[in-house]
């Protein structure tokens, strides 16, 4: 009977433990329904968020490999990934919390009292024991169930971190490699002028040794010619430096990497549907990650509220005690007991209710930062679909510039060695030129490095 009354007790309290207390999550109120500003339409269709096939648009299976090596290799995916296995272990042991623990212990104790004791405290006598323990908090208010929802949450938020670093390697790679193609194209833009002053520079000394140009054209000359060969080692430190930091998204040591197309072969066009909703933008993991962060601070909150109300506790125990080991499993050495325990706040000076506040304004930042990351990631689409558009059109006056400066050039070369200008055109064309078809080179460079923002906006294509 006594047991019945037992089963029927703990039954009702498992019953009424389906009640949880706290806040439910409410999402924070943004706009999925804007459209972009910047509507255009290109050619290829791209409706992959694969980023190997993604960045195969560019046709450049080098560049294609190397994103491949950094995904399996890069140190900071691998971490991200041990990470996520760490909070699906905490999320196991917020889940092992709703149900009984259970442990065992066995031990022998033999007592002799002294003889020599002012007052007898016992007889000689063996103890042996073996028991099993049970303890149990049962959930009445919901704390342990939010405990193991925000643990889950904190799983999700760390998958897409993961997810996000990803973004950022893949990202990564690519603009370091167009970095680096870029680099190549510059220095071989100098080293050509470096080759075309080294011809002017021997014309005019020529000129000089017989009396037919004055020093200090040759003296300008070869300023000009030094400083283009000075470039170079620049442009090289930069290269070698590029390099070294591309082997760290890798996780390889130091070595040269291999370039495929040059910078003027890349070619990307993917088809960007035009007024493409703002919604997808809830497909990036950092937004997600924000996310789920709150759905995990809601559920801190209702921990919190839980923790103002009683908790209830059940504890027993099943053994045997005997003082002969023979009989130590026998019936008669059978014991065991259960009890309840009852416990709840009864005056901390609002202690606890500080917490649930506490606990509700970190809620309310990370609902704003959330709002935040959101508005953030609408200026960031809309800032590269403008980049995206503009330097293309760019493109198109900044080569008619370079070529419009090698004519200029040319001309000037031919004025001067007719006698109808003087040295100073020479090099002020040169130096134009020059100019220009760096800038041209940034320009290309930075075009390809506008898509690949644009799919890191997008949180990894669309």
């Amino acid at each position: 009977m006594k047991a019945n009354r037992i089963i029927f007790f703990i039954g009702g309290i498992l019953l009424y433990s389906s009640c949880m207390v706290g806040p439910k999550y409410n999402q924070p109120d943004i706009s999925t329904s804007t459209k972009y500003s910047e509507t255009f339409t290109t050619t290829v269709p791209s409706d992959t968020t694969n980023p190997y096939e993604w960045f195969k648009l560019f046709n450049d299976s080098t560049l294609v490999d190397l994103i491949k090596v950094a995904l399996d290799s890069n140190y900071d995916a691998r971490i991200a990934t041990k990470r996520i296995e760490e909070s699906r272990a905490l999320y196991g042991m917020a889940k092992a919390d709703l149900y009984p623990a259970f442990d065992y212990s066995a031990g022998y104790l033999h007592y002799n009292p002294s003889d020599n004791a002012p007052v007898p405290i016992g007889t000689t006598y063996d103890y042996f024991r073996t028991n099993v323990g049970m303890s149990w908090e049962i959930d009445l208010w919901g704390k342990i169930r939010h405990s193991k929802n925000q643990a889950y949450y904190q799983i999700l938020a760390s998958e897409e971190s993961r997810k996000s670093i990803q973004l950022s390697i893949v990202s990564d790679v690519a603009t370091m490699y167009f970095n680096l193609i870029d680099l190549d194209n510059k220095i071989a833009i100098t080293e050509h002028t470096v080759e075309s002053r080294q011809k002017m520079f021997d014309i005019i000394n020529n000129r000089f040794t017989y009396g037919d140009a004055a020093e200090i054209d040759k003296l300008q000359s070869e300023q000009q010619l030094e400083d283009a060969k000075a470039i170079i080692y620049q442009m090289e430190r930069q290269m070698k430096a590029t390099e070294r930091a591309l082997c760290i998204l890798l996780g390889q040591t130091p070595k040269t990497i291999l370039r495929g197309k040059t910078i003027q072969d890349q070619t990307v066009n993917p088809y960007i549907p035009e007024g493409l909703p703002s919604d997808l933008l809830s497909k990036r993991p950092d937004i997600r990650a924000s996310e789920k962060q709150l759905q995990a601070q809601y559920e801190k909150i209702g921990v919190a509220v839980a923790m103002r109300y009683p908790s209830f506790q059940i504890t027993g125990l099943f053994g045997f005690v005997s003082s002969d080991v023979t009989e130590t499993i026998a019936t008669g050495s059978i014991t065991n007991y259960i009890s309840t325990t009852l416990t709840g706040p009864l005056f901390n000076f609002g202690k606890n209710k500080r917490r649930v506040e506490s606990e509700k304004k970190k809620m309310e930042q990370l609902a704003l930062q959330y709002q935040k990351n959101y508005i953030q990631a609408l200026v960031e689409v809309e800032n590269e679909l403008t980049n995206v558009r503009t330097m293309k059109d760019e493109m198109v006056h900044r080569k008619n510039q370079v070529e419009a400066a090698r004519k200029v050039l040319e001309l000037s070369k031919a004025r001067y060695n007719s006698g109808y200008t003087d040295f100073i055109e020479v090099l002020n064309s040169e130096q134009t030129l020059f100019t220009a078809e760096l800038s041209y080179s940034t320009l290309m460079k930075d075009y390809l490095k506008s898509y690949v923002n644009l799919y890191k906006a997008f949180g990894g294509g669309w």
